[in-house]
């Protein structure tokens, strides 16, 4: 489990809770307080680290996959 959640940190996950409920990079920015562009990082960061897409990047809003 240790190794599953390696680099993951609460704010990666904090972050990805608010992605979930907004469907929106933007949004979930703005909530944050953090660029869009960091937001984006993140949410690659967590799918790298999970090894799984955890969202369809290519519908408006975001959905969970």
């Amino acid at each position: 489990m240790r190794s599953l959640l390696k680099g993951i940190s609460l704010k990666n996950i904090a972050m990805f809770e608010v992605l979930a409920q907004t469907g929106s990079i933007a949004q979930t920015a703005q909530r944050t307080g953090q660029s869009q562009p960091a937001v984006s990082q993140q949410l690659q960061k967590l799918e790298a680290s999970l090894g799984a897409v955890l969202v369809n990047h290519r519908t408006r809003p975001m959905t969970l996959t």
